[in-house]
């Protein structure tokens, strides 16, 4: 008797399912007590959902309970959703299981360059970093761009970039330099446009850079530290 081969999982459409059953994140939600003992001192964007009540499982298809969760849909470039990430949350903050930040089918997903959209604001610009805490940063210091947020120098290398992309600007930091510029050498290569940013503060996140600099944009920066050096140059030439 011949072995029946078990169908492959759907798991976009297992993404969708849950999606469905999600809302849109309202005052006094309980992932504002992770921000705050987080010290995250910025909204999450409209795209993030909360789920009411989502099973719980861990590696196996056994549930272990029911907690609120908020839901990060992850896209492919040609809008469909192919897997989700997870938090669980509890009453005041993470829900008390094992491993409250789960991502569901993300292992295949990651080399695919899959991403969570945080905005659409300008068709054809996208800016794309590594994280949601860096990529909420990005979204406030320019808020005209279509940001998008990965996870880690593999995923910004296989960035699969909306369809209706025209330029990307690339938000890197000090880890993820290397891994930006292969992305935007691959963008060029394809036909668009592309530039790596890096924060003003040598060594900082993008997140960093918004809450301890005050959200000015990079040039300003730059050339504020430059009239600084010069005023100090100056004090030590009067000194002398």
């Amino acid at each position: 008797m011949s072995k029946a081969i078990r169908p492959p999982i759907d798991y976009g459409h297992a993404a969708r399912a849950i999606l469905a059953e999600t809302r849109p994140l309202e005052a006094g939600d309980p992932i504002e007590a992770v921000m705050h003992a987080c010290g995250f001192p910025i909204g999450l964007p409209p795209t993030v959902r909360l789920h009411p009540r989502l099973p719980f499982t861990l590696g196996t298809n056994e549930v272990l309970g029911h907690h609120p969760a908020v839901v990060f849909p992850l896209s492919r470039g040609d809008g469909e959703i192919a897997a989700i990430e997870i938090l669980y949350l509890g009453a005041t903050g993470l829900a008390p299981v094992l491993e409250p930040w789960q991502t569901h089918w993300f292992s295949e997903s990651i080399s695919e360059g899959t991403f969570f959209q945080l905005s659409d604001e300008t068709p054809g610009v996208v800016g794309v970093t590594v994280g949601i805490t860096d990529a909420v940063a990005v979204l406030r210091i320019n808020e005209c761009l279509t940001v998008c947020a990965v996870q880690g120098c593999e995923g910004l290398e296989a960035f699969d970039w909306p369809g209706d992309t025209l330029h990307i600007d690339v938000y890197a930091t000090d880890q993820t330099e290397a891994a930006g510029h292969a992305l935007a050498a691959r963008a060029i290569h394809a036909g668009l446009t592309a530039a790596v940013l890096m924060p003003a503060t040598p060594g900082a996140s993008w997140f960093q850079e918004l809450a301890f600099a005050g959200a000015i944009p990079c040039d300003d920066q730059s050339q504020a530290k430059a009239d600084a050096a010069r005023l100090d140059d100056n004090h030590d030439d009067e000194r002398q």
